[in-house]
């Protein structure tokens, strides 16, 4: 029997595939999920230029887009914890892919401090960062190019399942990736080389550290940005006196006035970085190394 023409377009309208709706969870997830996307479907994120990430709550826009995505593309419950319930509740045909549970990448495990310099009891003055003892991995995984391009990877994989008709194209976005991250791992090695020891404000950058070749002096507060207590600023402040080669980089988790005064009277230098940006992977990566890059001496 001849098909008709009107039952042959009702059979491919049922059989075409619509392009994908991605939510990530972070800017470098999106950022690299809109790489191997190219202009192919669609893609939110869930935290706002600036939100943090260890303390958040789902918009109603957030809930839609996510019971609408073909696939939620997100770090892991270590870094953004009220995502776990909203992942339980998904639909049955929304994949999750949590990058910290994916494979072919080394995962490091959650620092607390690198000195013990806690031998008094710091408890009376509420230092949470000596009273509190973290375990399991650090999320933290997208400052090391390598991870980065692994978990493209993961998400070419993902993408190729859920469209099969752009899977081509896909893996092409994926190759332009890749390279663009070997380029960029050249260029930021050569930009921190020879770099003095680094006191992190929070432990969100030994990724970093074991691709280049960092040396961390200490952790101002944990990975989840747990806020230091007077005595543990006042300890490190100690130490680093006689250390003045030691630089002090702030980021978003300590203000101003806390930067201040854990350098006050010290000659260290102080850098202040900024990684909640809306800019592609490449870019941050790159303003990242250029910040860093002003903790050498002779800079």
């Amino acid at each position: 029997m001849r098909t008709t023409l009107p039952t042959m377009l009702i059979v491919a309208a049922s059989t075409a595939q619509a392009d994908p709706k991605i939510v990530t969870d972070i800017a470098p997830v999106a950022s690299i999920a809109s790489q191997i996307m190219g202009d192919i479907g669609t893609l939110d994120t869930l935290l706002p230029p600036g939100a943090d990430p260890h303390d958040f709550a789902l918009r109603p826009s957030d809930a839609q887009a996510l019971t609408e995505a073909d696939a939620l593309f997100w770090v892991g419950e270590g870094l953004t914890p009220w995502l776990e319930g909203p992942v339980a509740n998904l639909v049955a045909d929304t994949a999750s892919v949590e990058l910290m549970e994916t494979s072919g990448w080394l995962k490091l495990d959650v620092r607390t401090l690198i000195e013990d310099h806690h031998g008094h009891d710091d408890h009376d003055d509420h230092d949470d960062h000596a009273g509190h003892d973290h375990e399991g991995t650090d999320p933290h995984g997208w400052y090391s190019p390598a991870v980065a391009v692994a978990w493209a990877n993961t998400i070419t994989q993902k993408l190729s399942e859920i469209d099969a008709n752009n899977a081509a194209q896909y893996a092409d976005n994926q190759r332009v990736f890749e390279n663009s991250i070997s380029e960029l791992t050249n260029e930021m090695r050569a930009t921190l080389s020879d770099m003095p020891p680094i006191l992190w404000a929070h432990d969100g950058y030994q990724y970093l550290e074991k691709e280049l070749g960092l040396t961390a002096f200490d952790l101002l507060s944990s990975y989840d940005g747990e806020q230091p207590g007077p005595a543990t600023l006042r300890d490190i402040r100690d130490r680093m006196a006689g250390t003045p080669e030691v630089c002090i980089v702030l980021d978003q988790t300590i203000s101003d006035a806390m930067g201040r005064t854990l350098s006050e009277g010290l000659e260290n230098k102080v850098v202040r970085i900024n990684t909640l940006t809306t800019d592609t992977y490449q870019d941050m990566m790159r303003q990242l190394s250029a910040d860093l890059s002003q903790c050498k001496i002779d800079s």
